[in-house]
């Protein structure tokens, strides 16, 4: 299953998408358990979905190789984007966990413990903006896009250079064909 390209390539960038909706994103954000399990969820549908069509040897499963590689890498990429593209062009604050004051404390108690946050007079998440929220949030998902093409952009370097290199090789002509002039 992991190794079809199609069943990769949804799952992981639908699973990605799903959870940059408002409604989730809030929920995770504000639950430890499923803060914890979405993130570990994430990273293995990471491997799984999204590396392993590119980089398993396995021979009983389908492979994809050379330029098919190249396009599920593209597709990949181009998947990505309306997660990006949410975020980016939205025109207000999205996200109540970084909007919200009650919502934003309760979030922070996923990073810091109870007893240290009860003793800090914090007010919200406005008080650690240099930029106003809506600039924030779009310079946020400009920044996990412009990470994702440097990502992608050189794996699709890796995978095209080797598929170059493959080609030559199977298209040299062998020494002993070619005619010696003397």
């Amino acid at each position: 299953m992991f190794s079809k390209p199609l069943i990769a390539l949804l799952g992981f960038n639908g699973l990605f998408s799903l959870y940059h909706i408002p409604l989730v994103f809030d929920f995770v954000k504000t639950d430890p358990f499923y803060h914890a399990l979405m993130t570990v969820v994430i990273f293995i549908a990471a491997f799984f979905f999204m590396w392993w069509p590119l980089v398993h040897k396995v021979q009983s499963q389908p492979q994809i190789t050379g330029i098919l590689k190249l396009g599920y890498i593209m597709a990949d990429g181009i998947l990505m984007t309306p997660a990006c593209a949410l975020i980016m062009f939205s025109e207000a604050p999205i996200y109540a966990t970084y909007s919200d004051a009650g919502a934003w404390i309760q979030a922070l108690h996923l990073c810091v413990p109870s007893d240290m946050l009860a003793g800090l007079a914090l007010t919200g998440p406005d008080m650690f903006h240099t930029l106003p929220l809506l600039e924030d949030q779009q310079l946020g998902a400009i920044l996990m896009k412009i990470i994702q093409e440097i990502v992608y952009g050189s794996i699709l370097a890796v995978v095209f250079f080797d598929w170059a290199r493959k080609e030559r090789a199977k298209d040299a002509v062998p020494d002993a064909l070619i005619p010696k002039y003397e």
